[in-house]
């Protein structure tokens, strides 16, 4: 997904940091911690082939982009 500019400075948001799930609750998905180490929870590297629309987004602002020619 990407931003649409149009929508940009049209949406209002409530919520504060005290809504965020506690540190303790994120979990790092990358391949290394954040120490550069081996990341034991990670779901791999980003993928560089096989990407549908060539890794871009297919869905702008809720409008799709992408086609299936």
């Amino acid at each position: 997904m990407a931003k649409k500019d149009a929508a940009l400075g049209t949406l209002s948001y409530s919520k504060t940091a005290e809504d965020l799930p506690p540190y303790s609750d994120i979990q790092m998905l990358g391949p290394k911690d954040m120490n550069g180490e081996d990341n034991a929870g990670s779901i791999g590297l980003i993928p560089t082939t096989g990407l549908f629309n060539d890794g871009k987004p297919s869905v702008i602002h809720g409008e799709v982009v992408a086609t299936l020619d």
